[in-house]
């Protein structure tokens, strides 16, 4: 009888031992579920703020390509405007020239013509 009673009393400490070693791996999935939990919260944040930069990235490039179109425009028309002046101010240049030597073969002849 006191075999029996030390098997029960061998069989109880075993299914407690098991009971504990059950809880401890219950506990420990539900620690590691938790952090999985956490994980995936913080990568599905992590993913919505990449998706927020990556849109303020494409916004941002957008209005500087935007700003670049623009400025070349303007080099362009000022570009024009420049080669507008310089053709005028060449045309002026030459006229110049033209009219400078015109005042000199006019007083060139002048000094030929004998006016009484």
């Amino acid at each position: 009888m006191a075999d029996l009673k030390e098997y029960h009393r061998q069989v109880s400490d075993i299914q407690k031992a098991l009971r504990e070693r059950e809880l401890y791996h219950l506990e420990l999935e539900k620690k590691n579920m938790m952090r999985l939990h956490r994980r995936e919260k913080r990568h599905e944040r992590l993913k919505a703020k990449i998706k927020t930069l990556q849109g303020e990235l494409i916004q941002d490039e957008l209005e500087s390509t935007q700003r670049v179109t623009l400025l070349l425009a303007q080099v362009e028309a000022i570009k024009r405007e420049y080669e507008m002046l310089e053709a005028q101010t060449e045309r002026l240049r030459q006229k110049k020239i033209h009219l400078h030597h015109q005042l000199i073969n006019n007083n060139s002849l002048k000094s030929y013509i004998y006016l009484p």
